[in-house]
């Protein structure tokens, strides 16, 4: 058995999760929708390449480093899957 207070710190912890998940999921929506200039659904290395360095000054070869690490299925663009799990990747 459990008491009342333990109950409300279990749920209080999984809805912290579920607030991050649920963040997670729409920045890279976000990122999604506007760094897909194609509208194909998937973010190239270009794209991906062309959002960044209009913020900082970055290499070709510094963005594919960042793009091998999230394109986790190895099919040369990320999806909505990949980029949700750390999307803060592309803009820091």
């Amino acid at each position: 058995r459990i008491t009342y207070e333990e109950f409300k710190q279990i749920s209080t912890a999984f809805g912290q999760q579920n607030d991050k998940h649920s963040q997670s999921i729409g920045v890279a929506r976000s990122l999604l929708e506007t760094i897909d200039t194609d509208k194909d659904g998937k973010l190239s290395q270009r794209e991906v390449y062309n959002f960044v360095s209009q913020f900082k000054d970055v290499t070709e070869q510094a963005i594919g480093v960042v793009f091998y690490q999230l394109d986790t299925n190895r099919d040369n663009y990320i999806n909505l899957a990949e980029l949700q799990v750390s999307p803060q990747k592309i803009t820091d």
